[in-house]
């Protein structure tokens, strides 16, 4: 990338759809100034050298998709966390990208909506084909939708290859991710508190919040 021109750069976004994580408006890198329609519209116009008629046409059938057909002329900021989830999820699939890199698009998403959220995850793989990659922490996500597994904990790998054998590991540390146990090697407990005497310890400054950090605004995804 850093060795691309400017144009070379601008091309490659074209091929790429993102949905950032993070909460509200800005989290999901949503243009807050434009209406729910005009988010994909101005998204797919960037990507693909499409007439206005078949703009419209394609952004009627992405908003229909994830539930949004009737939000069409509403701002981000009036949508429910679900919904602004669901619509940065179609807006970074509506140019069929050849590339999409997808971040917990399950927050904010009940069990149902989940479900049909992976069934068009899936389906737009099956129809334009490139390569998703995902990250997510919701074993349904990972069940539904992976060809090839990275289990990370702690900054660090701890699995990898294709869905099958990883979802079949006897790993000690794999099965406990995989279950939910809150027992095994992947140990939380927090320290033992100080006994009568010891010396007082600062806190640790807060670590920010999903959406808090400084990458996470509202930019163009394409030049």
């Amino acid at each position: 990338m850093l060795a691309m021109t400017k144009g070379e750069r601008q091309k490659l976004g074209r091929r790429c759809g993102v949905l950032l994580q993070g909460a509200g408006v800005y989290g999901s890198a949503l243009w807050d100034s434009l209406t729910v329609e005009q988010n994909l519209e101005h998204q797919l116009r960037a990507q693909r050298d499409r007439v206005a008629a078949a703009v419209a046409e394609r952004v009627a059938e992405r908003l229909a998709e994830v539930g949004l057909g009737s939000s069409a002329q509403l701002m981000p900021a009036a949508l429910s966390a679900g919904m602004r989830r669901r619509l940065a999820l179609a807006r970074a699939l509506v140019a069929d990208p050849d590339f999409a890199v997808l971040d917990s698009f399950e927050l904010g998403a009940d069990p149902v909506t989940l479900g049909r959220m992976c069934e068009l995850v899936a389906r737009r793989h099956g129809e334009s084909g490139g390569t998703y990659l995902m990250a997510t922490q919701s074993m349904h996500v990972v069940r539904r939708l992976a060809d090839e597994i990275v289990v990370m904990w702690d900054g660090r790998v701890i699995a990898e290859g294709p869905a099958e054998a990883v979802l079949g590991s006897h790993e000690a540390e794999v099965q406990q991710l995989l279950s939910g146990a809150t027992t095994g090697p992947l140990n939380m407990n927090p320290p033992a508190a100080p006994g009568p005497g010891s010396p007082a310890v600062a806190p640790a400054p807060a670590a920010p919040a999903p959406g808090e950090t400084g990458f996470e605004l509202p930019l163009p995804l394409v030049g």
